[in-house]
Formats: structure tokens, C-alpha cells, sequence
């Protein structure tokens, strides 16, 4: 089972996540289960451009577990969150139903024989 090499799993409820991703700052992160050994197993790829706190609090509910980790910028977002798009299977994996999308800067995704880079505008 592949791994995100992101802090976690943690379980996803406000307590949790305000304590652990207080701040406002973006980030990427994983939505997913835990097995009985406790191994993570990730469902859903997302990023926040500017406040992983909120974003993480918004799918509360909805998951059980996540992993998540501060970035640098939004562009360091999307480019992480397509890799782990990728490394976890894309759509036919995930419960993503497209690739991350970015086209207002026109940032590629990474992998360079990723067919969005195609399709992106």
C-alpha cells in the first residue's frame, strides 16, 4: 500500500484538526480509513491554497481519517497534490472524479506523461 509521507493519519474531527493545522496556510492532504494495524489508506487527494485548517474542517463528517501537511504556496499545492493524485491511482482509485485542475495559472502537472497536461489550458 503506498504511502503519502504526510503528518498523520489523524482522525478527522474540529478538536484534531484545529489543534494539530491551526494556522492559516496552504496545504495538501489525504481523506481516507485506517486498517486494524492502524496503516492509512487514502480515498481522497485535496489541497488548500491558502487555509488547510478550513478546508480540513469542511470534510469533517465525511471521512474518517486524514493526513495533511503545510506547503510553501498554492503552486507547491497543486503540484503535490497531483503527485499523490497519481500515486494513488487517479479516478479509478479515488473518490476524485478529475485531476486537479489549475488552469487560471497555467501550472502543469508534474508528471510529465500525465494526459491533463494535454487537455490544460
Amino acid at each position: 500500500m503506498p504511502q503519502t509521507n504526510l503528518a498523520g493519519p489523524y482522525l478527522l474531527a474540529h478538536p484534531i484538526i484545529n489543534n494539530e493545522f491551526g494556522q492559516i496556510a496552504g496545504g495538501v492532504y489525504a481523506l481516507g480509513t485506517t486498517n486494524s494495524r492502524g496503516a492509512f489508506r487514502a480515498q481522497y487527494i485535496g489541497r488548500a491554497d491558502f487555509d488547510l485548517n478550513e478546508q480540513l474542517n469542511d470534510w469533517v463528517g465525511s471521512y474518517q481519517y486524514f493526513e495533511a501537511e503545510f506547503v510553501p504556496d498554492a503552486q507547491a499545492a497543486f503540484e503535490e497534490e497531483c503527485q499523490l493524485y497519481h500515486k494513488f491511482g487517479g479516478n479509478e482509485l479515488l473518490d476524485n472524479k478529475i485531476h486537479p485542475i489549475c488552469t487560471e495559472h497555467g501550472w502543469r502537472c508534474p508528471i510529465p506523461e500525465c494526459p491533463y497536461n494535454e487537455t490544460a489550458q
